[in-house]
């Protein structure tokens, strides 16, 4: 039996989910790295959107 796989959508929403409940109030600061076959930089910005399209200000330098 194949091992479930999450998508990456629900990966960013759990992430997303997890960092509001632990710092859900004022100001935040969250880093994202990686190789650069992981892509940190794209995985950033679809993160910031999940976390935009919850109503949260977000900002990838």
């Amino acid at each position: 039996m194949p091992l479930y796989r999450a998508s990456r959508a629900e990966v960013l929403s759990s992430l997303a989910d997890e960092f509001l409940h632990n710092y859900g109030h004022g100001r935040a600061f969250l880093a994202v790295d990686g190789g650069p076959l992981a892509d940190p930089s794209a995985f950033a910005h679809d993160l910031a959107d999940v976390l935009r399209a919850d109503g949260r200000g977000a900002y990838v330098a």
